[in-house]
């Protein structure tokens, strides 16, 4: 070969090395530019830069690729490093904590250099991944993810701003906050809003993530809450979206595709905002973007699990890394662990049913440790369960077409085992037009079960976990409706699903044939043209308001079924024209209308992605761009920021102020803003998630101990001697009182030492005995 005969694959091989690097390059800038934006200083960016870097990433990918070797590409190193990270510091973390040393948890990553010890460890450490994510997807795949990072901009970091900005905050980041705080100085956490209530049930662990990136860095909990722990995170499911899809379906090119589906960031629809949207990406929830990566962490390695061989020898690295996988996953997410655990039964049903021997016992011992993890998350960490129950079908309580065809809360009851007027002529047709639309990616699992990969365990894996998710959606029923979860947390996974199906089906890939070339273009016509015209619709009604009368839901319900029929007429049509013009030159052709089928299922669920531009990131969020800034909130975040950084560490402090609107024994109570933007324990703050007090209702509820609340109000309404010295008594050091809240009486001025105020709130240190 001549060298001008080989200068194009030199081009391409420089290309390819050289091209993916630059763009994770310009995915960094778009996040540090996002960030800068909000108003995060350079200093902190760079710093939490180098924590995941080098605290989570590098110790976990020298653990990781010790234990199992290279993966399918340089993403999936990245991703898989990552995910182990999380779980090996969160055990560290722990573990110095019992010790009364969790300062040190910043140097847990030199215990990852052990791997060095070993020279065949070393070796593993210099082999290449074993393939890589096509250019033309790794393009496409930071172009979604740019867009993405867009709208977290604008819907979360520049809405809410740095913590201190004054402006109103989403009460569950406060929450949060006050948990993470929490985590930097004990193990067992405590309930910080209700010091009285003792040990903390909820699911922390991302919590203890956000103490350790604090102790490693020097940033507050509450900046990191507030700015930076998202962008990482949602970096990391689109990379494990891409990496599940990669390892499932042995195609790199269907690991692009699954990438860039799980950008999205609302369902495809084509009616003004009818339905509540399921979609993944709920910033004001670090525990639901924390848990997903996790999950297809835990995923990705009960798969390779199943699909192990006998004679490849040993397993210890696979189940070290499942292990990781099921500890880190346990309190992630109270959803997470009952949905990895019916995949788990799912694929040793699989491994029983089709007589796969050689796999039962491997599938039987997943199921075994998800079973143990789901009854540890439940009994100590779950936390979402509280004042759970079953009713089917309450999500529809939240959506504006159950409204006003049925009328909420009027005919609403909690305790009917299924939701009140489901079974009414246009709701019940309504329900069954928009989950299709809603639940659209997660058909896939259906098409699972009927495609040629019915017999494999991993398939059955992703099968039971989709079922999972589904039970506790349809059947589960908790006043915040935390229900959702169980489908967000399954979400990127209709992604996934749909690639592996396409990858296993599309005539000339592996395994299923070639010929009649003209297949593989009409399902990539069908996929572009449903996202087209799907991704154009939802362009037109991004922000039409919701039809408020039961002639506008009727119509709407009657378009949406006619529109729905003849797009399934419409592709069922296609798929059997092409079965029938490809059966005698494709072999195995009987895959063909699977694959028009998945193609359609792929540009429904890229129709968002495609409207995301135009319908989202250059609009903004409705109403304000930014979170209305009150004297209220500008008090708090002032006089927050003051106790954050003046009161000790180990301060408790007692305040009058715990409920949102008027102050009663029963009310929503999630003022959580001294232990959250303060970082300070309280002996009763807010209650609404306390377990305790929420056990028979959550949000409107009264404080499980009464007797305490009452003497706390006293402390602020009489002052009496005999009041300061029982709050001393319980351990109380400082009084926030809050004269809009409740009376303050006078002379708790004369009997303690106000150190700060702002406004009409005031902080008082309490004068020693003696």
């Amino acid at each position: 070969m001549s060298v001008v005969d080989a200068a194009p694959d030199v081009r391409r091989i420089s290309l390819s090395r050289w091209v993916p690097p630059l763009l994770g390059v310009l995915v960094y800038l778009g996040c540090f530019r996002a960030s800068s934006a909000a108003g995060v200083d350079a200093s902190d960016l760079l710093r939490c830069t180098a924590y995941w870097v080098l605290g989570v990433v590098v110790p976990g990918w020298l653990v990781l690729r010790t234990a199992i070797g290279p993966s399918v590409s340089w993403l999936a190193e990245i991703c898989l490093g990552a995910c182990t990270g999380l779980g090996l510091e969160l055990a560290s973390w722990m573990v110095l904590s019992l010790l009364g040393q969790q300062h040190l948890v910043r140097f847990w990553p030199l215990l990852a250099l052990l791997v060095l010890v070993r020279a065949s460890w070393r070796q593993r450490l210099r082999e290449r991944p074993t393939g890589r994510i096509p250019l033309p997807w790794l393009i496409a795949m930071t172009v979604a993810v740019l867009v993405l990072i867009r709208i977290i901009f604008l819907r979360f970091l520049n809405y809410y701003g740095p913590p201190y900005d004054g402006r109103a905050m989403y009460p569950d980041m406060q929450w949060h906050m006050g948990l993470a705080a929490e985590a930097t100085r004990s193990f067992p956490l405590m309930v910080p809003q209700a010091v009285a209530a003792g040990d903390l049930r909820y699911h922390w662990f991302v919590d203890a993530h956000v103490a350790i990136e604090s102790l490693t860095t020097g940033t507050s909990v509450q900046l990191i809450l507030a700015q930076l722990y998202i962008l990482p995170l949602i970096l990391l499911i689109v990379g494990m979206s891409a990496t599940l899809a990669h390892v499932l379906s042995g195609r790199a090119w269907a690991g692009g595709l699954a990438g860039v589906l799980a950008t999205a960031t609302t369902n495809p629809t084509l009616w003004p905002n009818i339905y509540q949207g399921l979609a993944p990406f709920i910033a004001a929830s670090p525990t639901q973007i924390y848990a997903l990566p996790l999950s297809f962490f835990a995923i990705f390695a009960m798969t390779l699990l199943l699909r192990r061989q006998p004679g490849q020898g040993k397993a210890g690295g696979l189940w070290l890394i499942f292990g990781i996988a099921a500890f880190a996953i346990c309190g992630a997410k109270a959803s997470a662990p009952p949905v990895l655990l019916g995949g788990a039964l799912a694929a040793l049903t699989a491994t029983i049913l089709f007589r796969r021997r050689e796999l039962v016992r491997t599938a039987a011992v997943i199921s075994v440790v998800m079973a143990i993890v789901t009854v540890i998350a439940t009994k100590f960490v779950s936390g979402g369960n509280t004042a759970s129950g079953v009713q089917f079908m309450a999500a529809l309580s939240r959506t504006p077409m159950y409204d006003v065809l049925v009328g909420y809360p009027q005919n609403y009851s909690e305790h009917a085992p299924v939701i009140p007027g489901l079974f009414r002529p246009w709701v019940l047709s309504g329900v069954l037009v928009f989950e299709f639309w809603r639940l659209a990616g997660l058909l896939a699992a259906v098409l699972l079960l009927f495609s040629a990969l019915r017999r494999r365990p991993e398939a059955w894996l992703l099968v039971g976990c989709t079922a999972a998710a589904l039970l506790g959606f349809l059947l589960v029923r908790q006043p915040g409706l935390s229900e959702v979860y169980f489908i967000r947390g399954v979400a990127p996974l209709g992604g996934v699903m749909v690639a592996w199906l396409l990858a296993e089906h599309l005539p000339g890939t592996k395994g299923n044939g070639s010929g009649a070339r003209f297949v593989v273009p009409v399902v990539w016509v069908v996929t572009a043209t449903v996202a087209i015209l799907v991704a154009i619709g939802m362009t037109r009604t991004a922000h039409t308001p919701a039809p408020t009368t039961v002639a506008a839901v009727h119509h709407t319900i009657r378009q949406a079924a006619l529109v729905t029929a003849a797009g399934i007429a419409v592709v069922a049509a296609v798929a059997a024209i092409t079965w029938r013009l490809s059966a005698r030159s494709v072999a195995q052709s009987a895959g063909v209308p699977m694959a028009v089928v998945a193609g359609a299922l792929a540009g429904l669920l890229a129709a968002p992605v495609l409207s995301a531009p135009w319908a989202q990131a250059t609009t903004g969020p409705s109403g304000p761009s930014k979170s209305p800034s009150t004297v209220a909130t500008r008090a708090q975040a002032t006089v927050g920021e003051w106790i954050n950084e003046n009161l000790p560490a180990d301060a408790v402090l007692a305040t009058n102020t715990h409920c949102r609107g008027k102050e009663q024994q029963v009310c929503s109570a999630n003022q959580w803003w001294i232990s959250g933007l303060g970082g300070r324990r309280v002996l009763v703050e807010g209650w609404s998630y306390e377990t305790k007090s929420a056990a028979k209702r959550a949000f409107s509820n009264a404080f499980f101990d009464q007797d305490l609340l009452r003497r706390n109000q006293l402390v602020f309404t009489r002052a009496d001697p005999s009041d300061l010295a029982w709050v001393r008594g319980q351990g109380v050091s400082y009084l926030v009182a809050v004269s809009t809240a409740t009376e303050v009486s006078p002379r708790l001025a004369a009997e303690t030492d106000m150190v700060f105020q702002d406004g009409a709130i005031r902080v008082f240190k309490l004068r020693p005995t003696g």
